[in-house]
């Protein structure tokens, strides 16, 4: 089953929130809200978050190509270096 990362569930909910955000701006006529600084700060931190996602899946693979699924295995720095410095080309 493909990975489905939290941030990617929530960047889903950024996008619906930001069209319920302009959609209320464009219909109010009761006053206004300004959630700019809200949804860029909430944006921010969804990126940063993937970035772990990525990194630990990462690890993990390394982990499982190595055998460690269904036994502890042990790797070195050098081999999860290798494994992350190859996810980022």
């Amino acid at each position: 089953m493909p990975h489905i990362s939290c941030s990617k569930i929530l960047g889903i909910f950024l996008v619906i929130f930001v069209l319920k955000a302009a959609r209320f701006k464009e219909e109010c006529q009761w006053g206004t809200v300004d959630c700019k600084e809200l949804l860029k700060a909430f944006d921010q931190w969804n990126n940063a978050n993937d970035q772990e996602d990525k990194w630990a899946t990462t690890i993990a693979d390394a982990f499982d190509k190595a055998g460690g699924e269904k036994h502890h295995k042990k790797l070195s720095d050098a081999a999860l270096q290798a494994a992350l410095e190859s996810k980022s080309d």
